[in-house]
């Protein structure tokens, strides 16, 4: 069982993101609650260039300040996975005619098509 030591949950209710521990494995796991998706603390300070416990505080802060831009992806209309997208927009070609994407940022606001300056 996971052991949650953060949790968000989006100002108009749909999202809740989570930092949990593994406590078998001392593994730290960022993402969306009841989702597939997730990241770790080493993925994030190689993107970020910071050491991982400032790189997954400049995640955190980015994400809750809209600087991230999150996928919705649904199948058949019901919502199978949520993640942060690092390139929305691109990559999901081989999308079937069920599934669909929707950009957002954490405040609900639609993203259209051009990121924040960070």
């Amino acid at each position: 069982m996971l052991e949650l030591i953060e949790e968000y949950v989006g100002p108009d209710g749909a999202l809740r993101f989570q930092v949990t521990r593994d406590p078998a494995s001392g593994e730290t796991i960022l993402g969306f609650a009841g989702y597939c998706w997730h990241t770790h603390p080493e993925l994030l300070a190689a993107g970020y260039g910071l050491p991982e416990p400032e790189a997954v505080r400049k995640s955190i802060d980015d994400l809750l300040a809209d600087r991230l831009v999150i996928g919705i992806f649904r199948q058949h209309g019901e919502v199978s996975d949520v993640a942060i997208e690092d390139d929305p927009g691109h990559g999901y070609e081989w999308m079937e005619p069920w599934e669909s994407i929707e950009y957002r940022y954490w405040s609900g606001k639609t993203w259209e098509g051009e990121r924040p300056v960070p």
